[in-house]
């Protein structure tokens, strides 16, 4: 290996052999501060050894993306293309894989739905706009990195890629003059789509620090079952139909760890706490009630409804987090307290019976009733009411990216959607279920109202009817 090369060692992939320039950008205080954010965000709580970060996950799309272009680099090889995947594109596809996850927040994607329910929307920005912003931010180490690594407009291309700004330009997913690919189109549809390097690596990882089977699938023959394909004067990505069956064992993964891991119902009702919990810090602190509390610059930001700069952002991590709810704990504030504690002591909240929204509407209009002259003029209000839509759609999970479908090619030539080929999919169609998830917390309720007597109605209410038993 070259001097200031890498191997680093992983569970999964084993060695990942890294080249300096790429060790370069990993020694970025931008790129370590992903060893400070969990992958899984509030996982480990329903899984005690999803411990793993982003850090890890990044390197382990990267070594994907390295397979991947291994075996682009026979594909194109075949169609006669050899120049269109030159150095360059090579090296924009690893970065790209590298710093696909360099914009998450605390707790990954915990974050934005904390932010989504707080700011209101208000200047809102997904990982992926936070991910391009520190890339091509003037200030950001990461920025000059790699432009002394790879050249001055290296870093721009590199957050296109990773915003699907290349995708954008062009709908279809390959699409340029005959004998000429468009190669940036195909990298980002490597690094986001149906059959990704960064879905490749999650699922396989996920799969192995929750300690669950049903998320493993076989990924070099994944890879292997890539293609392109000329279609009149397009190029299109593809897989031969003779791999039908692992597409569809790669795509039955990803709906049972959705199903089983992503949208847990646990998981979601931890989530919908901590959205409750800084609803209620953001409440205090803007009535000048948060004492003892030091707060991050962003949060202090995001309480004043104001745009979170990139500095701010990159100094908060898990650790800040974790510490103000370790804190919070202690509050003199009982809501915020009884919350806090919900959260660091794993104490879920007394769930109800499932039930479809409309049963689930009718029954907040005679809580209402009963919540008539109290402080709360609805349950939605209250910190003691937690609600979730019931997940569990096999089509809607997989095909929520309309721009990254699966195409399959059949002997003579002609491509179908994999949703029209595969059994399995077409079998399995339903249309999202209507059902909600419902908890409460008798704690918190009796902190909400004064009212003990409404209290008292309310659990009556509760308890005779809808509690699950």
């Amino acid at each position: 290996m070259n001097k200031g090369a890498k191997i680093i060692r992983d569970p999964i992939h084993g060695d990942i052999k890294i080249k300096k320039k790429f060790v370069d950008v990993i020694d970025t205080p931008e790129f370590q501060r992903l060893r400070r954010i969990n992958h899984l965000g509030t996982g480990n709580l329903l899984f005690p050894a999803a411990e793993y970060t982003r850090f890890s996950h990044s390197l382990g799309t990267f070594h994907v993306m390295k397979l991947i272009i291994n075996h682009f680099e026979e594909v194109f090889a075949e169609l006669d293309l050899e120049d269109e995947l030159g150095q360059e594109e090579k090296n924009l596809a690893l970065a790209a894989a590298l710093l696909h996850d360099i914009g998450h927040g605390p707790l990954s994607h915990t974050f934005e739905t904390l932010v989504r329910n707080i700011a209101g929307d208000k200047d809102y920005l997904e990982h992926e706009e936070w991910s391009k912003m520190i890339i091509t931010a003037p200030e950001s180490e990461l920025r000059r990195v790699l432009e002394d690594n790879f050249g001055p407009d290296f870093p721009n291309k590199v957050a296109k890629i990773i915003s699907t700004g290349y995708r954008l330009e062009k709908p279809e997913l390959l699409s340029a003059g005959f004998k000429r690919v468009n190669i940036l189109n195909l990298i980002s549809s490597l690094i986001s789509s149906q059959l990704d390097a960064d879905r490749m690596d999650y699922l396989l990882r996920d799969s192995f620090f929750t300690g669950v089977e049903y998320g493993e699938f076989d990924l070099a023959r994944l890879i292997e079952s890539l293609r392109l394909t000329v279609k009149g004067a397009n190029y299109y990505l593809c897989v031969p139909r003779k791999y039908l069956s692992s597409i569809e064992e790669y795509l039955l993964s990803r709906y049972h760890m959705y199903k089983d891991i992503y949208t847990h119902p646990f998981k979601r009702e931890i989530e919908t706490i901590l959205v409750k919990l800084f609803s209620r810090a953001k409440k205090l602190y803007q009535k000048d009630k948060l004492n003892n509390c030091n707060l991050p610059q962003a949060l202090i930001s995001l309480f004043n409804q104001q745009q979170i700069t990139i500095e701010s952002y990159l100094n908060l991590d898990d650790i800040d987090i974790l510490k103000l709810i370790k804190d919070w704990r202690q509050s003199t504030d009982p809501v915020l307290s009884e919350l806090a504690a919900a959260f660091t002591e794993r104490k879920k909240f007394q769930k109800l019976m499932e039930a479809d929204r409309e049963e689930i509407e009718k029954l907040k209009k005679e809580l209402k009733q009963i919540l008539s002259g109290s402080e709360l003029e609805s349950v939605e209000q209250g910190y003691f009411w937690l609600e979730n839509q019931v997940e569990d759609s096999f089509y809607n999970e997989l095909y929520q990216e309309e721009e990254g479908k699966i195409r399959i090619l059949n002997k003579d030539g002609s491509l179908d959607d994999f949703r029209n080929v595969s059994e399995i999919i077409s079998r399995s169609h339903k249309q999202p279920d209507n059902k909600k998830q419902v908890y409460v917390n008798f704690d918190l309720l009796a902190e909400e109202i004064a009212d003990q007597r409404k209290v008292q109605q309310l659990k009556d209410k509760l308890k005779e009817e809808w509690i699950k038993k």
